[in-house]
């Protein structure tokens, strides 16, 4: 029998497991089960979450507990299914975690009526130094519907950002423009006044074409310069530049090989570890040269570890995570699914919690890959006997470098001398999640159930509503500082102006190369 926990105010119960059953019929809560769906739906946001309220706290003008009584106010007041919809759904945008998410179930979607959004709009960003402006003509933005634009982006910023970082939020707000703002209410019409006291006027229009996305195509990405294209691989290419390798790594995904093989001398077929022997062969017929390593818009994917055995000489760690104590982990089944279904993480789980107690708000910081000991110790791992060969390392980086990204952003700087070039990265790198499903029961009872990721509760629990899901860990230096929203990342802060905003990412590299 697998076990799950069900919040009902603060009662546990265990129940079955499987896919969830779920009812047709969806009636509008009144205004007790609505207390009840915020009452329940944060309180299951405050057991699970190990790193989005101190990082509100730490970043954002409106404060966690703040945000809480704000979201909670416009859950409650909410008198149709459109507005209760856009209550629940903008706090998937409030959570600072590019690895949560909170999803109104489809069946309460599809009772709004609608969705409102503003007309389109083109603007660009510049920073550190913050303004706004007209990619169509260039000009600077002062007012939007006499509202100033930068009132409207602090009020994105603290309400409905989820990167932690103003760089990031900059680049999320500009797409929420061009796509159409939908934080703020419906408009037709948009008066864009400009610091020159000349104005446009926008309105909605019919479907547009999407413009065509940069490409991934090795042969195709930097063509302005001329760079020599020495590899063409599954997930990554190489060149070389005049005294220089460039590495565009554009995802972290499948290995090729079996989950133990960080050193790639088993690959089979394409993968990461296809590319890095491969890489490996190139570097290691020339001079050794700097390696500068394109990780723009990476998004992660899978675990980097071999690229991290590959780029490292003198040996390196896993990054050390720590879990929230919390009596979630006290079920089995939950405590795999948070520790990766890990044999080692469950022997060091056993190892330690007996000098646990209710005072400890994290477990003890542990490798979070369990590499290099049958216990999941802290230890040193080999790095590669043959690896790739260069003289220099740089990253370039930007907001779009999230998850296992931000991992190899923090090993290679600590293992491998990297220096950053570039924007923020998201700094976003806690994997292990929890995932919350809130029913309206037969009865109009609210409950709430936490599993596992990917797990669902089963039986007959009711209509579900919405689910939500938020990381149980932390990452964290040697010295305990979590790594979650530490701009101590970025070496080498490259501006954003109106001369380099359209092609920016080649404009980092440029600079990266120049430097």
């Amino acid at each position: 029998m697998v076990k799950l926990i069900v919040f009902v105010f603060t009662v546990f119960a265990p129940i079955a497991l499987s896919q969830p059953t779920i009812n047709n019929a969806l009636p509008f809560p009144d205004k007790k089960q609505r207390t009840e769906i915020t009452t329940q739906l944060f309180s299951g946001i405050e057991s699970i979450d190990a790193i989005t309220i101190t990082l509100r706290n730490k970043t954002r003008r409106i404060d966690w507990k703040t945000y809480k009584a704000i979201a909670s106010k416009r859950i409650i007041n909410s008198n149709n299914w459109d507005t209760l919809y856009r209550a629940l759904d903008n706090l998937h945008y409030g959570i600072l975690n590019r690895h949560s998410y909170l999803i109104v179930d489809e069946k309460a979607r599809k009772k709004v009526t609608s969705f409102p959004k503003w007309p389109k709009l083109e603007i660009g960003y510049t920073w550190p130094q913050i303004s706004f402006f007209s990619t169509r003509n260039q000009k600077s933005i002062r007012l939007i519907n006499d509202r100033s634009i930068e009132d409207l982006f602090e009020e994105f910023f603290n309400f409905y950002c989820n990167d932690v970082h103003k760089s990031g939020c900059l680049r999320l707000f500009s797409s929420y423009m061009k796509s159409g703002y939908f934080f703020s209410g419906d408009l037709d019409k948009l008066v864009v006044s400009y610091t020159d006291n000349s104005s446009d006027v926008f309105v909605k229009q019919g479907q547009q074409k999407s413009k065509q996305q940069a490409s991934s195509k090795c042969s195709e990405m930097y063509l302005p310069l001329g760079l020599n294209l020495l590899y063409d691989g599954s997930q990554s290419c190489l060149y070389e530049s005049d005294g220089a390798f460039v590495l565009k790594i554009f995802y972290f995904g499948k290995w090729g090989s079996h989950s133990d093989d960080i050193y790639c001398d088993e690959a089979k077929e394409p993968g990461m570890c296809f590319d890095i022997s491969e890489i490996k062969q190139i570097t290691h017929r020339s001079s050794a040269k700097p390696l500068i390593v394109d990780i723009q818009n990476n998004k992660g994917g899978s675990e980097n570890t071999p690229w991290i055995a590959a780029l490292t000489r003198n040996g390196f760690r896993d990054n050390l995570v720590q879990y929230r104590n919390t009596p979630l982990l006290a079920n089995k089944e939950i405590r795999d699914s948070a520790f990766y279904q890990s044999k080692k993480a469950e022997r060091w789980y056993q190892n330690i919690v007996a000098d646990i107690t209710s005072r400890d708000d994290f477990l003890p910081p542990r490798p979070d890959f369990c590499r290099g000991s049958a216990q999941c110790d802290i230890r040193m791992i080999d790095s590669s006997s043959t690896p790739i060969k260069y003289e220099s390392l740089k990253l370039v980086v930007n907001a779009g470098c999230v998850s296992s990204c931000d991992d190899f952003i923090w090993r290679t700087r600590q293992y491998a001398n990297a220096k950053t070039f570039g924007q923020l990265p998201a700094t976003d790198g806690a994997y292990a999640r929890l995932t919350g499903y809130l029913f309206i029961t037969k009865t109009g009872k609210i409950i709430n159930i936490i599993t596992g990721e990917g797990e669902h509760p089963a039986g007959d629990n009711g209509t579900l509503l919405l689910t939500y899901q938020l990381p149980i860990s932390k990452t964290v230096s040697f010295e305990g500082e979590m790594l979650e929203g530490n701009a101590s990342v970025l070496d080498n802060l490259l501006p954003v102006s109106k001369l380099n905003y359209v092609n920016l990412e080649l404009d980092n590299l440029v600079n990266a190369l120049r430097d």
